[in-house]
């Protein structure tokens, strides 16, 4: 299981929080931030390229989007899934 920390943004507002990203051995991300908990799926999620150490983005289809700067375990993450064609 991959895990990631970084900050939710919700889309609709500037407000921000700490949360955490976890994906499962099937490709399933869990987002949890607050007392908030979403479920996606890998492949409907669209990741930023990197970009030197810029942060990276998981946006989501509602628009919210969850940033980390951690770009190695987002670039292991997305080689690993990439095997089985998730993303």
């Amino acid at each position: 299981m991959t895990r990631l920390s970084g900050e939710f943004y919700d889309g609709k507002t500037s407000a921000h929080w700490r949360a955490e990203l976890t994906v499962s051995a099937s490709g399933l991300l869990q987002l949890c931030w607050a007392d908030e908990r979403e479920e996606y799926p890998l492949d409907s999620v669209t990741v930023s390229s990197r970009l030197g150490s810029t942060p990276r983005y998981f946006r989501f289809a509602d628009g919210s989007k969850f940033e980390t700067l951690n770009n190695d375990a987002v670039d292991a993450l997305l080689l690993e899934y990439s095997k089985d064609d998730l993303h």
